[in-house]
């Protein structure tokens, strides 16, 4: 087992509080954005041995990064069940995320596009920014609210995304509209109408929004998200002139309540508003943006990954069950092969011995002052604070407080 320090990302749209209140420090003024927990290259996670037999010489007393140990040794900290289904990595990627504004609106491409176009991307020679593919993975992702969370998420009804839009009294999205009265399937209607509304001319966009932003009317006093033309006035004021605001009008709202979660899958638009969760992901960082961003927007290929089927969100609760006395065990049913997860309640009445050992497992704190012990030590698990165990290694934890048990599908982890 080792003790795992994550990495802050402080990109622009993140908290300056709710991450730092979170880890009980001080704000200082910056953004925290995410914290990883993995081994992507992107941001690989530091892991410090909790005894001898992890420990690797250097001048840091042992500590490395996380994707050079899996890469160096992955059948110890894998096992062979895992290495074989997704070669020498860990196949997911935990993170602590907290939005202040709307993140871009964007897309993950399902395995074939990721390899294919990573693939396509490679022998092109092409620069890390005139890029659409990072590596050869796809991104399933699960966030689960640990406070209030606001996104949007996959397309609505094309006759209700018409209505809002003919609200707006813009004659620059009449042919956006016509799309979508147009005969034939809703997704091919939902597919013209989004690929027209990207492809606006710089003076039909600035048209377009500017009506957007003098629509007569107050402030609406309904619930967050009733409104498909408040939440795009909303993300407008942090990204003016920005297509993707009219964009979140095709898209549902939902609002998390703490401990939902929402899934999202390959070729779903969404957009995280504002909110503090948990975010667990296929480790990829394969992201096509529609807008909200000043980062590249490839609308040709964005195009050719997003399905255009309009339903609900994947939003779950976990369901609950009582292992062992003062142990609840709330198991998310997740639809992805790269991981699994467990949120785990102790009250201290006595240690509690995870089911099953197979593959890497990964604790991390959310509440309280929880305790992982293996046979090679232990590990506090205060708020943000994060173990990862080995495979074949047995875990036992123990304390008063709540964890986040992320394991690859397969382990029997949760012992259901």
């Amino acid at each position: 087992m080792w003790n795992l320090h994550g990495v802050v990302q402080g990109y622009g749209w993140g908290s300056p509080h709710a991450i730092p209140e979170f880890l009980g420090i001080r704000p200082d003024g910056r953004t925290y954005a995410e914290v990883w927990f993995g081994a992507h290259p992107g941001g690989a996670a530091t892991v410090v041995p909790t005894a001898p037999r992890w420990a690797h010489p250097g001048a840091d007393g042992g500590a490395r990064r996380l994707d050079d140990l899996v890469s160096s040794d992955p059948r110890t900290v894998l096992g062979e069940r895992v290495r074989d289904a997704f070669g020498a990595r860990l196949p997911y990627l935990v993170k602590l995320l907290a939005a202040a504004q709307a993140l871009s609106l964007q897309v993950h491409p399902d395995a074939e596009q990721a390899a294919a176009g990573y693939a396509r991307e490679t022998a092109a020679r092409l620069s890390d920014d005139c890029r659409s593919y990072r590596d050869d993975r796809h991104k399933p992702e699960t966030l689960v609210a640990l406070g209030a969370v606001r996104a949007l998420v996959g397309f609505r009804d094309p006759d209700a995304i018409a209505d809002d839009l003919e609200r707006i009294g813009s004659d620059a999205v009449v042919d956006v509209v016509a799309a979508l009265h147009a005969a034939g399937t809703a997704d091919a209607r939902i597919g013209h109408a989004f690929a027209r509304l990207l492809r606006l001319s710089p003076h039909d966009r600035r048209a377009a929004l500017q009506a957007l932003v003098g629509m007569a009317g107050g402030t609406s006093t309904g619930p967050w998200g009733h409104d498909a033309l408040e939440v795009a006035r909303e993300v407008l004021v942090a990204h003016p002139d920005d297509v993707g605001a009219l964009g979140t009008v095709f898209l549902n709202t939902v609002e998390l309540e703490p401990g939902e979660a929402l899934s999202v899958g390959a070729g779903v638009v969404h957009c995280y508003v504002h909110g503090f969760g948990l975010e667990i992901m296929a480790s990829s960082d394969n992201v096509l943006r529609a807008g909200l961003t000043t980062k590249r927007v490839d609308v040709d290929e964005l195009l050719a990954v997003v399905r255009f089927a309009p339903g609900p969100p994947d939003v779950r609760r976990a369901t609950a069950s009582h292992p062992s006395p003062g142990v609840t065990v709330g198991r998310y049913d997740l639809p992805f092969g790269e991981y699994a997860l467990d949120v785990v309640d102790l009250d201290g009445a006595e240690p509690w011995v995870c089911p099953g050992s197979s593959g890497p497992r990964l604790l991390l704190g959310l509440i309280g002052a929880a305790t992982v012990g293996t046979p090679t030590g232990r590990v506090a698990l205060a708020p943000g604070e994060a173990a990862l165990v080995a495979d074949g290694e047995v875990a036992t934890l123990s304390g008063v407080g709540r964890v986040a048990l992320v394991s690859v599908p397969g382990s029997t982890q949760s012992g259901h």
